[in-house]
């Protein structure tokens, strides 16, 4: 499969690797249909795909944002955060291309809520791949609490395999506290 990083000179590295590390790396490149070097490659350079790290996230209703470094491009939400993630077409359709993308959520209490969350974030930071809607807006749906529990989960060590920037990262925890926010008041209106 070519990459976008054939035109650099590759440099020859011996590695000393315990047995139990080969064979890790052995199961994760066959899991990436990818060679050992090149695994290793894309390792160094953060390029490993998101959906091999889909495993470790959480069971939860939430909201998403598909990063590639400082762009949304995609919000989407999901009563199961990890079972989205891992069956999305948008994430398959990355991992072919070999695209590096990061992952943010929004862990929401109140399912009823993230329809009305999603479309508030696709209307503020309007992502490319999500497509705006001209319909009226739905009636409120009443919420089983009054105010639902909204949390914002960067998760540091998706931060390092992201490569987002420290100005990225400050600019996209403003927003979505700006955004939760208005959420918040206009919910309590």
């Amino acid at each position: 499969m070519p990459t976008r990083y054939e035109d650099e000179q590759k440099t020859r590295v011996n590695l000393a690797l315990t047995p139990t590390g080969v064979k890790g790396l052995d199961c994760l490149a066959k899991e990436l249909d990818l060679s050992r070097s090149e695994l290793v490659e894309q390792i160094g350079r953060g390029l490993l795909p998101l959906s091999s790290e889909s495993e470790n996230l959480p069971s939860i209703p939430a909201v998403y944002l598909i990063l590639e470094g400082n762009c949304v491009l995609y919000v989407g939400q999901s009563v199961d955060l990890r079972s989205e993630v891992k069956n999305n077409l948008y994430l398959q359709e990355i991992k072919l291309r070999n695209i590096n993308l990061g992952l943010v959520w929004i862990k929401c209490s109140e399912v009823s809520f993230l329809p009305k969350l999603q479309k508030i974030l696709v209307q503020s930071l309007k992502p490319r791949w999500n497509k705006l809607s001209t319909e009226e807006p739905e009636e409120s749906t009443p919420l089983a609490n009054d105010i639902p529990t909204i949390s914002v989960n960067i998760p540091i060590d998706f931060i390092t395999t992201a490569n987002l920037s420290q100005d990225a990262l400050r600019i996209l925890r403003d927003n979505l506290q700006q955004l939760v926010q208005v959420c918040s008041t206009k919910l309590k209106a």
